[in-house]
């Protein structure tokens, strides 16, 4: 099966493709750590479809992911590419959302490093704007446990570090506008 996906993942895919291998991977834990692996790919367009499909596993069956949340937070900081980094900002939101990361059992300087990563690259101005915005979510979603973050993401917010495109203007000013963000 690993090696059908890393055919697979070879090769250009569109959204129903990914969707229906994200499906037929199902819960396969083989093939979660396999996709987790090749997010770190030295192709970028590998590693961008790893993590688009693994996002799509994630979102088809969540509860897979409580037992390779550990692998997750370990793989997010190394990231590379912008397109990936994407995806992983985005299942990092998805997991808070979904409560598996309360759950878990990770590393607490692991996932302390995944948020100093994540502010990292909010301040880079490579970062393209659809990263940057689900890394700032994620941070105001995970600040409510690290009160350092929370000063940081407010400093950051309130004296216009980030790109001033329109979508992330939105979402700083909708995220200082939160009195619990705190909480």
């Amino acid at each position: 099966m690993l090696k059908q996906l890393e055919q697979k993942l070879a090769k250009p895919m569109g959204k129903v493709a990914v969707e229906e291998l994200a499906r037929n991977l199902g819960s396969a834990d083989e093939a979660v750590l396999f996709l987790i692996a090749q997010s770190t790919h030295d192709n970028d367009a590998i590693a961008f479809r790893a993590s688009w499909v693994l996002e799509r596993v994630l979102l088809f069956y969540p509860e897979v992911f409580k037992d390779w949340i550990g692998e997750f937070l370990t793989t997010y900081p190394i990231v590379k590419g912008f397109s990936a980094q994407r995806h992983y900002s985005k299942m990092l939101l998805m997991l808070y959302k979904e409560k598996l990361i309360n759950q878990s059992k990770f590393s607490e300087p692991q996932f302390e490093l995944c948020l100093e990563v994540s502010f990292d690259r909010l301040l880079n101005p490579k970062t393209p704007v659809a990263v940057q915005c689900n890394i700032m979510d994620a941070i105001a979603l995970l600040a409510k446990h690290y009160l350092w973050a929370y000063d940081e993401l407010q400093h950051i917010l309130q004296q216009k570090l980030v790109s001033n495109s329109p979508a992330l203007a939105v979402r700083a000013k909708r995220l200082l506008a939160q009195k619990d963000l705190k909480k």
